[in-house]
């Protein structure tokens, strides 16, 4: 039986004493579990329906948090009008009650939206602020997430030593709080950069890092991901036995998760000489 069946199942079964805010919460982690298999639709639903009643008990913490639930949700279905008007929702109320880390995690997110946009200038503005919020409160996870994707932007923007500056501190933070996940991004994110300036040594090297951690923890898309980019830099470096390796590696893998990234490891194998 999924999570989902069980949650769904216990919503049927409401206990006549339990409080509409254990019901707001029981539908919000049920939004929460389909966003998780990306049905968003539902997720949606759902989180709609949670939303209705933490209006109705006025519960601020709880508007809050669902708000930016529901602006994730529209962000990733690409609706960004609607997921900024919801996170700006959640903002208005975050700051009423000081939920600072809530305040910081918004803040980044709608910064991830202007990027999706190509707005770098404006969402590097909203990940700045989203720093100086968690840096002042001392979450070094979520300082990570916002350097990281900081430099993200300024690497888009080409400026590249302030994007370099920002990747290193987020990888140190990674380091520091020995999140995996964490490392293989920003490792690879360092090797784009690296890769984007011409220094293909230096990519490579990140590349590597990345792909041992990738290979660590089971996360074969990276694997692929990064397979593919080490590649296209021994291909720039004229080592193309090497890079052989590396993309068909890339294209079983990408194959095996059904990426459509494999189309760029196939392209550059195929121009292989």
């Amino acid at each position: 039986m999924s999570t989902t069946q069980v949650l769904e199942e216990d919503l049927n079964n409401t206990h006549p004493n339990d409080s509409d805010w254990m019901e707001s919460i029981r539908l919000s982690r049920l939004g929460n579990d389909y966003a998780a298999t990306k049905d968003y639709e539902k997720a949606i639903d759902y989180f709609l329906q949670s939303l209705a009643i933490a209006n109705q008990i006025n519960d601020d913490s709880l508007k809050a948090k669902i708000l930016s639930s529901l602006g994730l949700a529209y962000a990733i279905l690409e609706d960004y009008e609607r997921a900024i008007e919801y996170y700006q929702k959640s903002q208005s109320i975050a700051e009423k009650i000081g939920d600072y880390s809530r305040i910081s995690i918004n803040l980044g997110n709608l910064g991830t939206i202007y990027k999706s946009l190509k707005q770098h200038h404006k969402a590097i503005e909203y990940y700045q602020q989203a720093l100086i919020v968690a840096k002042k409160f001392s979450d070094q996870s979520i300082v990570g997430i916002n350097l990281s994707n900081l430099g993200l932007s300024y690497a888009e923007l080409k400026d590249y030593s302030k994007a370099i500056e920002c990747q290193e501190q987020a990888l140190a933070i990674a380091e520091i709080l020995n999140d995996h996940q964490a490392l293989v991004k920003r490792c690879g994110r360092l090797g784009n950069i690296y890769a984007d300036l011409n220094q293909q040594d230096k990519a490579i090297y990140y590349f590597k890092k990345s792909l041992e951690i990738a290979k660590e923890i089971g996360d074969r898309f990276s694997e692929g991901f990064y397979l593919t980019n080490l590649g296209i830099s021994f291909a720039q470096l004229h080592r193309n036995e090497e890079a052989r390796k590396a993309l068909t590696d890339a294209v079983g893998i990408l194959s095996q998760v059904g990426s459509s990234s494999v189309k760029v490891a196939e392209d550059v194998l195929a121009n292989l000489h």
